[in-house]
């Protein structure tokens, strides 16, 4: 379930109520939309429920005094994920509450997976991403792909070659290799043309051609713990920046001789990451290495088990003098930049300690789900090291400890946007290392355009009332803020405690 667009009509006669009725429309149109299920709610649980007719229209009668909610569903049209948008009304001993609510309908998107000489390719991933969603299908037999429940907005388009697919004919006597594709057919994000997907829209012929490139060997060895050579260890092979939730099921594999040696023969060109794993004596053992494969065979890399070990830290909150802030729990996530699977997480004990185990030696980022405001991610020491940010640092041991500072002196940034209409403000850091959701903000303007974000870690951003909220594109492909995008910003410097006002206009997302 989606969002859903919620209007309450109230009129003068409605104060005394025991009946709901109203009806529901499509965005597009204006039409009435019937089989819609209606649910209304007392105290969150369900009361009562009926369908829409055939002209969109429904009717409750005979329901206690009492406040209420509506909630309205049907498959095919935007809806709220965790039922329909919902807001509260009275019912009090007669009258008639009238609802009049109207739903977007979503689109599907069609098309199909060609290889360079327009063969059909079957079993291949797509993967749509734009606005807040991102979707996943399939080609079948014929190559071809259709997934439906897409929300309005604009799309890049992506194709995983499938691990089966017969490798692309030599190219001037050198190996070739499939590569991720976006639509129509380049293998890099910038470079991809958008689809946009209107309300309802049937877009069909969304053709991607499978593009290729030179590969080349990958060889290493692993040692163990001593330094010797290990067989029969399990090598994978990934993305270095994974594009996708599930990257880790397309991992390619080798494993090692018995002098400990590995290869990969068709690696295409770019960063790539590799995790060795074994078992000794019952203890887990680990290494990750990162790898660059730029026109030429890549030799000799090294990989070394390593057993786990178990990191401690603390917490220090900083508040203004005599302010007495009610503590709240605290996650840490330690996020391995090269393998090593998922983060590593841990809560923060009482006495404001945290410790992560099972941390192989490697590189990380540090992440903290920071408590509810007033306070904001200050700064992540790693010893005396500053490791707050999107650097990965080394860690090797449990010799340096963690220092996550939180403060309560953020600023305020308010203002106005001119002609807001539905566009989000958001606030970027300057610098590089902090563009992450950790120090990002974003809201959506109010009456006459105005906003105001509270709480904002004191330093220099630029300012932007973008069309289209970030989604999870930006997750996937990153926030890119090129010179083109801040020559359009206004520049904010948020001081401590201290209120900040802007003025913007929208700017296009590009």
């Amino acid at each position: 379930m989606r969002r859903a667009v919620l209007i309450i009509f109230l009129p003068a006669a409605a104060v005394l109520a025991q009946t709901i009725e109203g009806s529901v429309t499509s965005s597009v149109g204006n039409t009435p939309v019937p089989g819609v299920k209606v649910t209304i709610e007392a105290a969150r649980q369900p009361v009562r429920e009926t369908t829409t007719g055939a002209q969109g229209s429904f009717r409750v009668a005979d329901l206690p005094p009492g406040d209420y909610t509506a909630a309205f569903s049907k498959p095919g049209f935007d809806m709220d994920r965790g039922g329909a948008i919902r807001r509260t009304f009275h019912l009090t001993a007669a009258g008639t509450v009238r609802l009049d609510v109207t739903l977007t309908p979503l689109a599907r998107i069609s098309g199909r997976v060609l290889d360079a000489a327009g063969n059909p390719v079957s079993a291949a991933q797509v993967w749509i991403f734009g606005g807040r969603e991102g979707y996943s299908g399939a080609t079948n037999a014929q190559g071809s792909f259709s997934i439906e429940g897409v929300l309005p907005g604009s799309y890049r388009l992506l194709a995983l070659p499938p691990r089966a697919l017969k490798p692309p004919p030599d190219r001037d006597g050198r190996p070739m290799g499939w590569l991720p594709t976006f639509f129509p057919a380049v293998p890099d994000a910038a470079s991809a043309t958008r689809v946009f997907a209107a309300p309802g829209a049937e877009l069909w012929d969304q053709e991607i051609r499978l593009q290729s490139a030179p590969v080349h060997y990958l060889r290493g060895v692993v040692l163990d713990t001593a330094g010797h050579p290990a067989a029969h260890v399990t090598v994978s092979l990934g993305a270095a920046h994974e594009i996708l939730m599930n990257e880790q099921d397309r991992h390619i594999t080798a494993v090692s001789a018995a002098d400990g040696a590995f290869e990969f023969p068709a690696v295409a060109d770019g960063e790539w990451r590799l995790t060795a794993e074994a078992e000794r004596d019952g203890q887990k053992l680990q290494a990750f290495l990162p790898a660059v494969v730029s026109g030429a065979d890549v030799e000799g890399l090294r990989l070394r088990l390593q057993p786990p070990f178990t990191l401690s830290g603390t917490v220090v909150r900083v508040a203004p003098a005599g302010v007495t802030i009610p503590r709240k729990t605290v996650l840490v996530l330690l996020a391995p930049a090269v393998g090593g699977g998922g983060a590593r997480t841990a809560k923060v004990d009482a006495d404001d300690t945290f410790h992560i185990d099972d941390v192989y030696p490697g590189l990380y980022t540090v992440r903290s789900v920071s408590p509810d405001p007033p306070f904001y991610l200050a700064s992540v020491q790693l010893g005396e090291r500053d490791v707050l940010g999107n650097d990965p640092v080394e860690i090797s041991s449990a010799a340096l400890p963690l220092t996550i500072t939180y403060r309560a002196d953020g600023g305020t940034v308010r203002g106005t946007v001119e002609n807001c209409g539905s566009a989000t403000v958001v606030l970027v850091p300057q610098e590089p290392r902090l563009r992450i959701p950790d120090f990002m903000r974003n809201t959506a303007c109010g009456g006459a355009g105005r906003f105001e974000i509270p709480n904002v870690r004191p330093g220099e951003y630029y300012g932007f009332a973008f069309d289209r909220a970030p989604g999870i594109e930006d997750i996937f492909f990153g926030f890119n803020v090129d010179q083109g995008l801040i020559n359009r910003a206004a520049l904010v410097t948020v001081r401590p405690s201290e209120s900040t006002a802007v003025e913007l206009k929208v700017t296009a997302r590009p």
